[in-house]
């Protein structure tokens, strides 16, 4: 347990949330481990124990948002709303969230994309729980009957693919002054009608 009374993991949480804090508003270079610990109230040396560096610190914030980010898409997943409509949500949540991350808080988005081109551990955790949702909704759909020209896995991997360029950071970046939603819903129904999908009424 730190000096401050904090246990290990509280210490790591207060940390994350000062680092969010401070490049939200002052730009990921100026980030300063000791400024965090003389923040949270305990030595350097001691922050040091829960990251080793500069960068560890920064892919935990990016780690965090990621976490956070994964359990609002298996909200959806796990939601009462018709399957199509689940389905379209989901790759709508996951665009919107990466555009705002580089539209509102620029400075958070060029810590993630930093660990996003180094495919970070995290990074990979984060892509197979997409991978994962993705299969069971196309598993829900084969299980109702709405899935009748592929499997789960061939619908899984057509979906990523073809949504791949809503939802790649740097390519949501580049295309940000666009509004790409009708597109993404547009090209998601009309995979779901290939899929086997009955046109709504």
């Amino acid at each position: 347990m730190a000096r401050t009374g904090l246990s290990g993991a509280e210490v790591r949480s207060r940390a994350v949330e000062l680092a969010t804090r401070k490049i939200r508003d002052d730009g990921f270079e100026r980030l300063r481990l000791v400024e965090i610990a003389k923040q949270i109230g305990v030595s350097h040396v001691a922050l040091y124990s829960y990251f080793a560096d500069k960068s560890a610190l920064l892919d935990a914030v990016s780690e965090q948002w990621l976490s956070d980010l994964d359990g609002k898409l298996d909200e959806v997943c796990q939601g009462s709303e018709p399957l199509e409509d689940r389905i379209r949500n989901y790759f709508l949540l996951l665009h919107r969230a990466k555009g705002d991350r580089v539209r509102l808080e620029p400075e958070l988005y060029k810590a993630f994309n930093a660990s996003s081109a180094q495919l970070k551990p995290f990074i990979v955790e984060h892509l197979q729980s997409v991978e994962k949702q993705v299969l069971s909704l196309t598993q829900e759909a084969s299980g109702r009957k709405l899935l009748t020209r592929m499997t789960p896995e061939e619908a899984k991997n057509l979906l990523l693919e073809a949504t791949y360029r809503f939802t790649e950071p740097q390519l949501v970046q580049q295309m940000l002054e666009e509004n790409r939603e009708p597109l993404l819903k547009a090209l998601v129904t009309t995979l779901l009608r290939g899929f086997g999908f009955p046109e709504k009424s």
